[in-house]
């Protein structure tokens, strides 16, 4: 398989497709931080909705875990198929606007089946962002200036969680002074957030279609009598060859998402549990430590992929930020003490970016366009369905059903997860040297 140049200039694109650049990532951008938002506010008020609708840890786990990324990988494959033949623009903000509906009604939710329904709906259609996104950036940008777009794009998670959080510990300091919250029925914190959260996203999916258009630049070669989009088994050949370094990414990528959402899904209710810090405490020091680490992360990945050229370069990258995971999978559910928690976290916030910025770019790299929004409904299926279900559930069920502390379920489960997959993108890395010779 031959490598890719990831660094051609915009300018030599011309000036139409600058201002393109300039006006769909940011608003992609802001697109995905309302829906990291959605995700880290419900990871915050995990112990306000164990109170309200008393759920356990078990159901918990259900609803940060195999509810919402089964339903978020279903999603993936059909909204992966609607990206490679459908207006993109209008896919992303028809996504935007059901999903921003389905969480703000979370916060109306009074039962565990009322919350499965709308955590379902949320992941279903917010798994048609990525492939429009991604899709996007490689067609209107070029494959030079797509890592970057891709790196910038996934600002999101520490951006979003810093409004989730921070948000959230503002809404948890000023709600008992609100004379109408208890008239209109928002007692709850938990609640309110999910309102708040939702209202913008509801009026940025009316307003996208009218910002920006969807006009492919680069049709896709084809011979004549062939369908309009290949069919499902190229992609398949593609991503599951069997001696092709794809196949053990896709699994090292599933082990590391589910070591990410295990702490990111668990570590605001530790805090809670084991230091006493309440939603407000929690939000204010867990969102901005985060938010911090992570843009840094990600500011850095940019900067550095100036230097990093090619698929394997890219590959190697990705493989050393997973292994320097290892200490700190260990460190931070096992440290005592706040102060020495704070900079671990952060660490982990760095780290975690540096391999979310460029995740999806050595499928921009390794595949053609008319490939690429069906592999990352794929790969969503298997990263997000497999990886990102098992993580929260395990360890909410493991916590439950066997009287563990969190932390030492954190500590076991995420250990093991992050360890895989350092094994697998080392045989990813070996098999893509191979491939390349």
């Amino acid at each position: 398989m031959a490598t890719s140049s990831i660094d051609a200039p915009i300018a030599e694109q011309g000036t139409a497709v600058a201002k393109t650049v300039r006006r769909t990532v940011p608003l992609f951008l802001l697109c995905y931080i309302i829906a990291q938002a959605d995700k880290q506010a419900f990871g915050l008020t995990v112990a306000a909705i164990q109170q309200d609708i008393h759920i356990t840890d078990t159901q918990i786990g259900l609803l940060q875990g195999a509810v919402f990324a089964i339903a978020f990988s279903l999603g993936g494959l059909p909204m992966g198929w609607l990206v490679d033949r459908r207006n993109r623009v209008h896919i992303a903000a028809i996504c935007l606007t059901i999903w921003s509906i389905a969480t703000a009604l979370s916060g109306l939710a009074h039962s565990f089946e009322a919350l499965v329904m709308c955590r379902g709906v949320t992941a279903f259609f917010e798994a048609g962002l990525a492939p429009a996104a991604f899709s996007l950036f490689s067609d209107r940008i070029g494959a030079g200036q797509a890592a970057r777009a891709s790196a910038i794009y996934m600002l999101a998670p520490f951006l979003g969680a810093g409004v989730a959080m921070i948000g959230g510990a503002g809404v948890g300091q000023l709600l008992p002074h609100w004379p109408l919250a208890a008239q209109f029925g928002y007692d709850g914190t938990w609640r309110l957030i999910f309102l708040m959260i939702g209202a913008p996203g509801v009026l940025l999916g009316v307003l996208l279609p009218l910002l920006l258009r969807d006009t492919r630049r680069r049709a896709p070669v084809r011979r004549a009598g062939d369908a309009a989009i290949p069919a499902w088994a190229p992609v398949f050949g593609a991503l599951f060859a069997r001696r092709g370094f794809l196949m053990s990414y896709q699994l090292g990528m599933a082990m590391f998402v589910a070591f990410l959402s295990i702490y990111v899904a668990w570590f605001p209710t530790y805090l809670i549990r084991g230091f006493d810090l309440g939603l407000a405490g929690t939000g204010a020091m867990a969102g901005a430590t985060y938010m911090i680490g992570g843009v840094a992360g990600t500011v850095f990945t940019i900067a550095s992929m100036k230097t990093r050229r090619d698929l394997s370069q890219v590959v190697g990258w990705l493989a050393r930020s997973i292994a320097l995971l290892v200490p700190i999978a260990v460190l931070l559910p096992l440290v005592p003490w706040i102060w020495a928690i704070i900079p671990i976290y952060a660490a982990f916030a760095f780290l975690t970016a540096t391999v979310l910025a460029v995740m999806i770019v050595p499928l921009q790299l390794a595949l053609p366009l008319d490939m690429q929004g069906r592999a990352i409904g794929v790969f969503t299926l298997i990263v997000t369905g497999v990886a990102g279900s098992l993580g929260p559930l395990l360890t909410g069920w493991i916590t439950h059903s066997w009287g563990l502390q969190l932390g030492s379920t954190m500590f076991a489960l995420g250990s093991f997860c992050i360890v895989g997959a350092t094994l697998l993108m080392r045989n990813a890395t070996v098999a893509m040297d191979r491939t390349v010779r």
